[in-house]
């Protein structure tokens, strides 16, 4: 399994012939996968701009009352936090 990973990740897959990209450019099986992951965590990072703005939650406040936390106790906490 791992050399199959490897070689996946090895591959030298033809790239489109664009203008904005330079001509000896490899693409690989490991930068397709990276690309993949930094554009899926920048697109997660607009929905959660958006989700903020008409909830006007922050991912911190969710993930308190997702453990369980109340309203109020998120209130304490950030209270607490900011008063010196």
């Amino acid at each position: 399994m791992k050399q199959k990973l490897q070689s996946i990740l090895m591959w030298v897959i033809p790239g489109p012939n664009n203008p904005w990209m330079p001509e000896d450019m490899v693409i690989t099986g490991s930068w397709v996968w990276l690309h993949l992951i930094t554009e899926v965590a920048r697109h997660a990072g607009h929905a959660d701009l958006i989700r903020e703005t008409t909830d006007g939650k922050i991912s911190y406040q969710l993930n308190f009352l997702a453990d369980g936390g109340t309203e109020e106790e998120w209130a304490a906490e950030v209270a607490a936090y900011w008063t010196p």
